[in-house]
């Protein structure tokens, strides 16, 4: 970004207001960048919360299916007996 001398240090005020112009625009993406740290920060919080209750929850789902087909086998054994005490009658 050099610029000639110009007479009048017209040249040197291009040059201050090119500064000040890339320094917001440099602010302003590290204030995006920040934002964007802050963000990413808190899904992975999230998501290692859920990721720590997810077994949790995979426990109680297995001990309810284990109790579920443990009540269906012995509904399903009753059944299985019930034609056979209907023909003892």
């Amino acid at each position: 970004m050099e610029k000639e001398v110009m007479e009048g240090g017209s040249s040197h005020n291009v040059a201050v207001s090119e500064l000040k112009t890339m320094q917001k625009q440099h602010d302003e993406k590290l204030s995006k960048i920040q934002e964007l740290k802050g963000t990413k920060e808190a899904l992975m919080n999230e998501l290692e919360k859920k990721k720590n209750e997810n077994p949790e929850k995979m426990k109680e789902f297995n001990e309810l299916s284990e109790e579920y087909n443990s009540r269906r086998d012995q509904f399903m054994a009753l059944l299985a007996d019930k034609p056979h005490e209907n023909n003892k009658k």
